[in-house]
């Protein structure tokens, strides 16, 4: 059995606003005398949330006090507001990785130790350390847990390392160059430190072609990025 069709009613905020209560409605995926839903209830609660959580207000509690008219089949809600008490990062652990440094990892973090929790920067962080490319789709996650307080909180970044390292070799011939061979070897996590170096040559008995590349995403622990690329080309001319 269906039941009846609801319409939003009346809407409202109440209780400890960050914002003045226009711009909060803004963020309310309710809209009045249309069909209530639950998912655009759900949606309003985090968008509201996520204002607070980037603020520091990670366990801020929003409850939805809804009144029922069976005669005019309407809802009305009013989203109270009780923040609670601001929240710091305390310790932030890295687990999973074998081979890459916690570095590589802890500097693509937007989140640091002492700092007040926003969920925005916890939600970069995952993107840039899975943009990364040095783990398996889906393995990058980001635990939040209470810690050694009421107003800290804990971070663990787990991680599932893949292979990042690639060879690739083949042979031919041509009735110009006669046997050619060519070869590609990269590296794009050099030894657990981030770094990329790659080699690719090819080879035949009137060419030759050998380059080398080296990149460093943080040079000396900055955000300078460091490129050196090495490269020899010969071609051997019979006649013009």
């Amino acid at each position: 059995v269906r039941g009846k069709r609801f319409r939003t009613g009346m809407l409202d905020i109440s209780g400890e606003l960050l914002k003045e209560k226009s711009a909060l409605m803004k963020l309310v995926r309710l809209k009045k005398d249309e069909w209530f839903s639950t998912g655009a209830l759900r949606g309003s609660i985090d968008a509201i949330g996520r204002i607070y959580k980037d603020e520091g207000y990670a366990y801020v509690n929003i409850t939805p006090n809804t009144r029922i008219d069976d005669k005019s089949r309407t809802v009305d809600v009013n989203f109270n507001i009780q923040k609670g008490n601001k929240v710091r990062i305390g310790r932030i652990e890295v687990i999973g990785n074998e081979r890459t440094r916690d570095k590589v990892i802890r500097r693509e973090v937007r989140l640091y130790e002492g700092e007040y929790y926003s969920t925005t920067a916890l939600e970069r962080s995952k993107r840039l350390i899975t943009r990364l490319g040095y783990f398996e789709p889906g393995s990058v996650r980001l635990q939040t847990r209470r810690g050694s307080t009421p107003d800290t909180m804990d971070i663990t970044i787990e991680v599932k390392e893949k292979p990042t390292g690639s060879f690739q070799i083949g042979a031919g011939f041509s009735t110009v160059e006669n046997f050619v061979a060519q070869a590609q070897i990269s590296q794009n996590n050099l030894f657990g430190r981030g770094q990329t170096l790659s080699f690719q040559g090819n080879f035949s008995s009137i060419r030759s072609i050998a380059n080398i590349r080296f990149f460093e995403p943080y040079f000396l622990d900055t955000r300078l990025n460091f490129g050196l690329n090495l490269y020899r080309f010969e071609n051997v001319y019979s006649d013009f």
